[in-house]
């Protein structure tokens, strides 16, 4: 059932409540009349998106939720410098802007949509925390990082990881691109898994590397204390195998977006379990 009161217990806020009622009472054609409890999640997330493309005007049918192609074309950059967008459009996406950071987790006042120092102050904030190019501008990477876990996947980077053997003419594609960093698997298939001379030829060819450990699905029900601790010994016994000196960092992936409660029930403890049964 939807709630409309705070569910403070879950870790509900009055201020992601007030943006939630604000949302219902301006978008409503577009987000219908959605929960009003405090709590940021899927279905908030899902319902800024739909704003946004109000904003940028596709209709009621064309809005879906989904940040694809011509949401990412027609997406509004604050501020406007070229003078393309109406005033109404600056306010809305303005607004829109604030409410994102909130939901983030940083704090601007959302009860005007005025372009302050503290507004550009907290972009950058938000672009140092999630290694963007820090322009205090509402750009398309920006708005990608705010409303996507995924961000803007076309956006530029130094590192990369790839299920792929990393051969000596790979590393120099890789170099040419502009990547310094790649992570490779520890455990997998044949297909995917590191070669035993692979981590020093990728050092070799002048790339930095660190390691992957991924068995997980899809599924949150994968993520148990038990789980992690047999991971955790695979992972190191893998590790060994290929020579990995002992003190390097081995990732381990959560391949879905999990939502808060899952993080708490399952998550956490699985990486707890991790830590608790590496072998230093």
């Amino acid at each position: 059932m939807n709630q409309y009161v705070t569910l403070y217990l879950q870790g509900g806020t009055d201020l992601i409540r007030s943006i939630q009622q604000q949302l219902n009472r301006k978008y409503e054609d577009y987000i219908g009349l959605a929960p009003c409890d405090g709590l940021y999640g899927r279905e908030m997330n899902k319902a800024l998106i739909l704003v946004l493309q109000a904003i940028e005007g596709l209709s009621v049918d064309k809005a879906t939720g989904n940040f694809g192609d011509t949401t990412k074309e027609k997406c509004p950059i604050l501020p406007d410098t070229s003078g393309t967008l109406s005033d109404s459009v600056i306010e809305k996406a303005t607004f829109l802007l604030k409410y994102a950071l909130c939901c983030n987790g940083y704090t601007v006042s959302v009860s005007s949509a005025d372009w302050s120092e503290t507004l550009v102050s907290t972009i950058k904030e938000f672009q140092r925390d999630l290694k963007l190019t820090v322009t205090g501008t509402a750009n398309i990477d920006t708005w990608m990082s705010l409303l996507l876990s995924k961000g803007n996947p076309d956006r530029s980077c130094v590192a990369c990881d790839t299920r792929f053997e990393i051969t000596s003419s790979r590393a120099a594609e890789l170099k040419n691109k502009g990547y310094e960093i790649v992570g490779r698997y520890l455990t997998g298939t044949t297909f995917k898994v590191l070669r035993d001379d692979e981590p020093q030829r990728i050092l070799d060819s002048g790339l930095y590397f660190f390691s992957i450990f991924q068995e997980s699905s899809t599924s949150v029900s994968y993520f148990v204390k038990e789980r992690g601790k047999a991971d955790a010994e695979n992972a190191v016994r893998a590790a060994r195998k290929f020579r990995i000196p002992e003190g390097n960092v081995i990732y381990f992936a959560v391949d879905l977006d999990a939502t808060s409660a899952q993080i708490t029930t399952y998550i956490l403890p699985y990486f707890s379990s991790l830590h608790n049964n590496m072998d230093y």
